[in-house]
């Protein structure tokens, strides 16, 4: 099921509230190793890689009592973000301070089987992975950029008890319909880079496409869920 852009808030809400009351515990359900194993996590191993190596900071990294799997129900809450992905197609992830994906759904087939796989193109990803660390490590509330690789990535942090826990992620997408000079652009990477052309373009294709504003919106709605899912077992 897809829904206008203009509706995609509207949609998540009673998802929210239908699944929100059995997401807050400060007990684990399941463990991170079973969920890295999972088929749905496998995609976002590409992710631990330079990404937050700027976000261990000593103030974040201290003694604190908690990590952030400590504070959430893992696999419900990897429920509710997959739900959220299915209803409105927005690629999501929560990761830890330690790069560690905790929950996440819609990692794009363009990136994890044709940018991450090419050592050159690879790079371009890291360098991309840190310029957004580097952003929320100097106390930014949220990066948004486009890639060289012209895809658009997201994340915000997610602060409990003034601690800097992990970051919420969103990504990737476009903030444009393609164009013909889009597509002429993405057709030369795939040859600069070797990747299989006509594959490549299926993927472009089903890269999901929202406004920057109505990014905006997504990215704080997905940051306020993780948030209070997280105080509240913060509380317990």
């Amino acid at each position: 099921m897809k829904l206008d852009n203009c509706d995609i808030v509207t949609a998540i809400l009673p998802i929210i509230s239908s699944v929100i009351s059995g997401l807050l515990t400060k007990e684990r359900s399941c463990s991170y190793n079973e969920l890295d194993n999972s088929k749905e996590f496998l995609n976002f191993l590409p992710l631990r890689s330079a990404y937050f190596e700027n976000f261990q900071t000593e103030e974040s990294m201290s003694n604190y009592r908690y990590i952030l799997k400590d504070l959430i129900d893992i696999e419900s809450t990897a429920q509710m973000f997959e739900l959220l992905y299915e209803v409105a197609q927005i690629p999501n992830a929560v990761i830890d301070m330690e790069g560690n994906v905790l929950v996440g759904a819609g990692w794009q087939s363009i990136c994890t089987d044709f940018h991450r796989k090419n050592p050159e193109s690879e790079t371009i990803c890291i360098e991309s992975d840190t310029h957004i660390s580097a952003e929320i490590a100097a106390g930014k509330a949220h990066c948004i950029y486009e890639c060289p690789l012209g895809l658009v990535d997201s994340s915000c942090p997610i602060i409990i008890d003034g601690h800097h826990l992990g970051n919420v992620f969103t990504g990737q997408m476009l903030h444009t319909p393609l164009t013909d000079d889009a597509r002429y652009r993405f057709r030369a990477q795939a040859q600069q880079y070797g990747y299989d052309e006509e594959k490549y373009m299926e993927a472009l294709e089903r890269v999901p496409i929202f406004p920057i504003e109505k990014h905006k919106e997504i990215l704080k709605l997905l940051s306020t869920i993780t948030q209070q899912l997280a105080d509240s077992g913060l509380a317990k």
